[in-house]
C-alpha cells in the first residue's frame, strides 16, 4: 500500500517530506500533524522511511482495522499511557531546545577537533 492509499484512509492528502527536511522543520510538520491531522510520509533515499500521524488518527485506524476488540483496546490504552507522558509545550519551545542543543554538541566537537 502506498502512501495515497494510506491517506485516502485516514482522509488526509499527505506531505512527503526528506529526513533532511523535517530535521530542520520538526517543530513545524509536529504542529501540522497535531492541529491538522496532516499525514507526513518521511523519505530517505526517495524512499518511504516513516509516516507520521496524530493520535488521532492512529486511533481511527486502530478502530478500523480487522484486530479484536481486545487488541484494539490494548492498543489505546498504551497510546493513552504514551499520550499522557507527553508535555503540552508549545512547538517553538521544542525547536529552540533542540536548536541549542544541537549547537551545544557541534561546537564541543569543534572544539575538540581544534585541540587534536
Amino acid at each position: 500500500m502506498d502512501d495515497r492509499q494510506v491517506a485516502s484512509q485516514i482522509g488526509s492528502v499527505p506531505v512527503v517530506v526528506s529526513a533532511e527536511e523535517l530535521r530542520v522543520n520538526l517543530a513545524d510538520y509536529l504542529a501540522r500533524v497535531r492541529y491538522a491531522d496532516t499525514v507526513v510520509v518521511v523519505e530517505k533515499y526517495n524512499q518511504e522511511t516513516a509516516f507520521i500521524i496524530s493520535p488521532r488518527m492512529l486511533r481511527r485506524l486502530i478502530s478500523s482495522s480487522q484486530a479484536t476488540s481486545a487488541d484494539r483496546a490494548n492498543a489505546l490504552k498504551e497510546l493513552d499511557a504514551i499520550v499522557s507522558q507527553v508535555p503540552d509545550v508549545d512547538p517553538k519551545t521544542y525547536n529552540k531546545a533542540i536548536s541549542k542543543a544541537v549547537t551545544e554538541v557541534r561546537t564541543e566537537k569543534r572544539r575538540k577537533s581544534k585541540s587534536a
